[in-house]
């Protein structure tokens, strides 16, 4: 397909959505948060370093599994994979199972169905640059995250996108960095972009 386009997907805060579990460990912890307050960079204020390591491991673990989708995303994700190609590359610990448990939550909301499990990158935590490498490798021309700081790291994609559901970054942002608050948004470019090749092909073809 001349529109095809290749598209990298973070998997939490973008596919997964961890917020009610954020919200019932903060309040184990003694805090009561609102679902604008969950956004780790913000998250980071409120709780102390080892509280937020603490909750860092609760939503990534077993819980992980009852978190639901992010609004939209399934739907989403369907429609674009009938014209694009569409990867998952997601920073997760890989020694303590993030990885298989992110599969498991893949598999049972069947977001394989639209993509081959080869598709689905998990890439160590700690490891900087990490996205960028599969995004390289891969030839990613468009990637949606829900973390400033990654955007910034890929460097090789061309166009980058911040899913801002809670409004966690204001604006002004990088220049190369477009910002968005649902997957609606994020359909509507790829639509866009999508008219944009078609005209650029068919004069081509003139």
């Amino acid at each position: 397909m001349p529109n095809s386009l290749k598209i990298g997907l973070d998997l939490d805060g973008v596919i997964i959505d961890h917020t009610s579990n954020k919200i019932q460990k903060a309040k184990e912890l003694g805090y009561d948060i609102m679902p604008e307050e969950t956004h780790g960079r913000i998250l980071k204020r409120i709780l102390s370093d080892s509280e937020y390591r603490g909750l860092q491991h609760y939503i990534y673990g077993e819980v992980s599994l009852t978190a639901s989708a992010v609004e939209g995303a399934l739907d989403a994700i369907k429609n674009l994979s009938q014209n694009h190609c569409l990867f998952i590359v997601s920073r997760r610990n890989l020694d303590d199972g993030g990885n298989v448990l992110g599969m498991r939550w893949l598999e049972q909301h069947r977001v394989l169905t639209y993509m081959p499990k080869e598709n689905v990158f998990f890439v160590p935590h700690d490891e900087s640059g990490s996205k960028e490498k599969i995004a390289k490798r891969i030839g990613i021309e468009i990637f949606l995250d829900d973390k400033l700081s990654m955007l910034k790291e890929l460097e090789s994609v061309k166009t980058r996108v911040l899913l801002d559901v809670h409004d966690a970054y204001p604006l002004p942002l990088p220049s190369e960095i477009l910002k968005i608050k649902k997957w609606q948004e994020f359909t509507a470019m790829i639509k866009t972009i999508e008219e944009i090749s078609k005209n650029r092909y068919n004069i081509s073809r003139l």
